[in-house]
């Protein structure tokens, strides 16, 4: 009984004294798993930047609800000067240009114009019905105040095709 008791303080002892005296330079590289590390017990600042490599995000992935709001812009922690705000950019519109006929097989343009003063900051195009066979081959701003979407029917009829652009007004 007297050695079964020595050997249990030895064992006990021996596990404490290696907790205490092994540190991250005793352990190579790769010996610890996935399988060693408890769930839950990593935070952001124990993993190295880039040290994961690149993954993808898994479709519905991400969760905005859980993303913060920022107040004002920021880079670094610091707030960028001269930043625009909201009150200072002035109304931006959106317009949308006459709707273009698209013959079934064919590629066709949908051109808008902001209006007189405006500036185009984006845009973008649309099928005035979503059927299958018809795509948005290109969207692009063609001027300092116009708005080009390029489409292509395969629907098997002829399908309408319209340009929008967001326009600014100082």
């Amino acid at each position: 009984m007297c050695v079964a008791l020595l050997a249990l303080f030895v064992a006990l002892g021996g596990s404490a004294y290696a907790a205490k005296k092994i540190s991250a330079k005793d352990i190579g590289t790769g010996a610890v798993g996935t399988r060693a590390v408890k769930n839950g017990s990593l935070a952001g600042t124990d993993i190295r930047g880039n040290s994961l490599g690149p993954a993808t995000i898994a479709e519905q992935g991400l969760d905005t609800r859980k993303f913060k709001t920022v107040p004002t812009a920021r880079v670094a922690g610091t707030v960028v000067k001269n930043a625009i705000g909201a009150s200072e950019l002035g109304n931006v519109t959106r317009r949308f240009g006459p709707a273009a006929s698209v013959a079934n097989g064919q590629v066709a343009k949908a051109d808008v114009a902001c209006a007189k003063g405006e500036v185009v900051v984006g845009g973008g195009g649309r099928w005035a019905d979503s059927v299958p066979g018809v795509s948005l081959q290109s969207s692009y701003a063609d001027t300092d105040a116009g708005w080009t979407a390029i489409g292509q029917n395969g629907s098997g009829a002829p399908r309408k095709l319209q340009a929008f652009a967001m326009c600014l007004a100082p």
